[in-house]
């Protein structure tokens, strides 16, 4: 029981951590998106976004990028250490391997890792609402 607390935390952290991503890539599209809509409309050099929000959408980026690995290494941990395996983070884990696939060459790795863990503790027991149900 404690473990599954542990674990459930464990899990929570995890996806504020891989949450940091998509946040920092959509700052930096919508910042990329508003300067050509500018540069189109009106026909200027001149943007409306200035370079500290772009610059903060580029280092939330970054930072996303940098913390993939401390997220899915806690996701593995909880899975299989802490035995803490609900539906939610089974599907969630499920989502990240597909999108940290493509990060050569530690996402791919750590994401064939996520998903060896996940698809051989799938069916194991826990006293939370498991995945095999």
């Amino acid at each position: 029981m404690k473990n599954e607390k542990i674990g459930r935390y464990a899990a929570i952290v995890a996806v504020l951590l891989l949450l940091i991503l998509p946040i920092g890539l959509a700052s930096t599209a919508f910042s990329m998106y508003s300067d050509f809509q500018a540069i189109s409309l009106f026909e200027t050099k001149e943007t409306q976004v200035t370079s500290d929000e772009r610059s903060i959408g580029s280092m939330l980026t970054i930072l996303g990028i940098g913390l993939i690995v401390p997220g899915i290494a806690l996701l593995i941990i909880a899975i299989a250490g802490l035995q803490y395996r609900t539906r939610w983070i089974f599907w969630f884990s499920i989502m990240v391997s597909g999108f940290a696939i493509f990060i050569f060459p530690i996402g791919t790795f750590l994401s064939a890792a996520l998903l060896t863990t996940l698809f051989l503790t799938r069916n194991k027991s826990s006293s939370a609402e498991t995945v095999s149900h």
